[in-house]
Parts: C-alpha cells; structure tokens; sequence
C-alpha cells in the first residue's frame, strides 16, 4: 500500500506515515482480540497436559461466545493429543469473576466452572463435545446469577483445557480369582489360554455348561463362519477387548452387558443402555499384575450377599448395587434407578385428596423488605343516581361512589425503625398519594 501511494506523488510522506500509523493501530487492535491457547504445564512425561485460553474483553462475557471464538483451536489441541496418546480425556474449566454492587464499594469474587469430563479414543465429534461442555459451563453460570444473591457477572477471566491419558481396561488372559470370590460360587471363570476371554465369558452365560463349566471345551467354538458357533458377531472388535468396545459388540448381536470390577469391593465399570427388556448379562473384569480377565457372574445376589447383615434372600440392584429385601421393592426401585437419560429420577406423582395441593410454609426462609410503606385512606361517599334494572333478572345496583378525600402513611425500616407519618386533605389524593410514593 506505501509502495502504490509512493508511485503516485513521490512527495506524499505525510499521507504514507498516516496509513503506517492506522495500520499500526488496525493490527494492534485485532492482536488485542485474537484469543491465544497457550500450554500450562505438563506431568508424567506429557500424559497430563493444560492448556489456559487469554480471554480478551470482546468474549469475556457469554461461554458460548467464547467457544465459538476458540472452538477451533480447542479442537485441534484436542486431536493433536489424541494423535499423540491414541486416546485421551479432556475437560474445559472456566474461571469467572462475580461483582455485587453495594452502596459505597464493589465486592467481586471468584468461582470456577467445570464442563464435563469427555473420553476420547478418535476424531469423531470433537467439536460436539466442546460446545457441550461450554454449555454446561454458560448453564452453570447463569444458575449462579439467578439464585437471587445479587451477584453479577463481570467476566470469564481464562478458560483451561486439561487432557490426560486415557487408557482402556483390555480383558485378556485367564487370572484366577481372588479366594474370597471363588468360596462364594457366583462367577463362571473360563480357563482360556487366548486373549478372547470376552468371547469365553459370554459363552459361558449363553451356552451353559452342566459340568466343567471353568474348561474351554465346554462351549461351542468357531466353525469358519462370520459368526461363530454360538451365535455372536465381533465385526470391528479388536481383541482384547477393551471396555470401550463393549456396546459395539452390545449393538451387533442385541445384546445388553454390564461390567463390574473389583478391588476389596464391587465397582461398576459400565451399565448398558440398551433397551429395558433386554436380559441384562453381567460380567467381571479383573486385573492383576497388568493382566485383565472378563468371566461371568452368575448370581449378582450372591455375589454381593455380605454387603449386608440381612440373612435371608437379597436382591440387588445392577445399575446402583442397592440392596432392596424382595424382588417387588426391587422391581418398584428400577425406574427411578433408570430414570431420564441414564440418570436416576425419583418421580412421585400426586394423589387426589392427599398431597395434591402445594402451599407456601417456609415463613421463616423469607426475606425481610428493606422498607415497608403503612398507609390509609379516608374518603367521601357520594351518592350514585341509577335507572331502575328488570326485577325479574339478577342484577347490582351502584347506591354510592367512593371519592378519595385524603391519606396518611408511614415508612418503616426492617429494623422498626418509623418516620414521621405523612397526612394529607384535599383534592386529588389519589393522585397525590402515587406522587409522594415515587418520592419516597
């Protein structure tokens, strides 16, 4: 641009310092708004890694506008890890500054937001994720606000980015149990030498065996076919299979697993959302000495038999490990537990007659109103003339009119503290009446 404005009047130096200088200022301008994803810092040789995100002015104010601005290079840190590490965990956190106007100062404080926790083993629906996470942020901040604290937002001050390694249980070779499993009787462990023990374990539970049910020659075993002989497809399925393609192989052959592990007590590791009148299959996955190994749990009720002192028969729940006394509370107790999007949802509905009214009783949780304005009005009763009405019909008849003759009120603090009380006589005291409240 200098170069064309030399060549047209040589003796333009002023014209050519003015356009250096409003570029100047342009590139600046856009630099102060170009949000920057920089590295924060990094542990165990790079498998734990933060990212912070300078938030300028421009963005400071809406998660959603912030993502949007940034999304892209989010994303591709994201992937980039994901390339790195083959699979990874990631979650956004935001931290946010609050102001609450007060008469004389601004008190401000600070609070962080956390978006959720997202595992990754490929690029598929990256993006998704990330403005899903700034939602839960923007819904968390705006909860915030409308709790009626008085609380304001002032501004998103940075945005982190932390990824960690994420590295899936593989179930592999035979492992034998531990000895106060193996005295209950409730899992089915197959003794295979391969790294299918998945495969074993679900032929366990839907061929069974009458006798030697721990020995591979027991079972049905692949015959050449896409399916092997018991009936179950592993198209895709990499094996050992890790926990992350256990609804890949759910979906394929209709088919609902749950995987449960062990360390001193049972833990869930996955519960299947396939539909409801699926049999759920439940399977273990053990670990030891960097080996894992899926068997099947025959009996879950027996399993988890001395989580309690409760000595006759249990019945416990697959998706919380709750015990319940008989299978008719334990059938009631499912559709909470199942509730709306894989989360538990106690649903009561009202009976009529019952509990079907709801009505204000926590006096004691309100709060005091700063001031409270006592008022009265006197007025003068004038009479109305009216046109007699069918006496064979219901109707009303207006005798007199009500004509404000004058008022008097009182404004008292929360603390009893009274002023001076306000009288007044005259015309218009209606209109008098709303003039002084809009001075008090």
């Amino acid at each position: 641009l200098t170069e064309m404005l030399r060549k047209r009047n040589p003796t333009s130096s002023k014209s050519i310092k003015k356009v250096k200088r409003k570029m100047k200022n342009f590139i600046a301008e856009h630099n102060k708004n170009v949000l920057k994803v920089v590295p924060r810092n990094s542990a165990i040789n790079g498998i734990l890694k933060s990212y912070e995100v300078l938030v300028t002015d421009k963005y400071s104010k809406d998660a959603m506008v912030l993502q949007y601005a940034v999304g892209s290079k989010l994303l591709e840190k994201v992937e980039e890890e994901v390339h790195k590490l083959r699979g990874v965990k990631f979650q956004l956190h935001a931290f946010v500054t609050f102001n609450k106007p007060e008469e004389t100062i601004e008190t401000t404080m600070q609070a962080c937001f956390n978006g959720k926790q997202h595992t990754q083993i490929n690029n598929n629906d990256i993006s998704r994720k990330l403005r899903e996470s700034s939602a839960t942020i923007q819904a968390g901040i705006e909860s915030f606000v409308k709790k009626g604290s008085g609380w304001r937002l002032k501004s998103i001050d940075k945005l982190h980015l932390n990824i960690a390694q994420y590295r899936p249980l593989k179930g592999s070779s035979y492992i034998d149990l531990p000895p106060e499993l193996k005295l209950k009787k409730a899992i089915i462990n197959v003794k295979n030498k391969d790294n299918e023990c998945l495969r074993w374990a679900l032929r366990s539970c839907l061929h069974q065996a009458k006798t030697h049910s721990d020995r591979t020659s027991s079972y049905p075993t692949k015959c050449g076919l896409a399916a092997d002989a018991d009936g179950i497809r592993y198209d895709g399925i990499t094996f050992p299979v890790s926990l992350n393609q256990i609804p890949k192989v759910e979906k394929q052959n209709n088919l609902a697993i749950n995987v449960y592990g062990f360390e001193k007590s049972i833990a869930i590791l996955h519960i299947s959302d396939q539909p409801k009148e699926l049999k759920r299959i439940n399977l273990l996955l053990l670990e030891k000495n960097g080996k894992t190994h899926y068997m099947w749990i025959k009996d879950l009720n027996r399993l988890l038999y001395d989580q309690t002192k409760h000595k006759r028969r249990k019945h416990f729940c697959e998706r919380c490990l709750h015990c319940y006394t008989t299978e008719a509370i334990l059938e009631r107790h499912k559709p909470e537990c199942e509730g709306v999007n894989q989360r538990a949802v106690r649903i009561e509905m009202p009976e009529k007659g019952k509990n079907d009214k709801i009505q204000f009783t926590n006096y004691h949780k309100q709060m005091k109103a700063p001031y409270v304005i006592y008022a009265d009005f006197e007025s003068l009763l004038e009479k109305v003339h009216y046109a007699p009405q069918d006496p064979t019909k219901s109707s009303t008849d207006e005798t007199q009119h009500h004509e404000a003759c004058g008022f008097c009120y009182q404004v008292v603090r929360c603390d009893g503290v009274a002023s001076e009380p306000v009288l007044y006589r005259g015309e218009n005291a209606t209109d008098e009446f709303l003039k002084r409240l809009e001075i008090e």
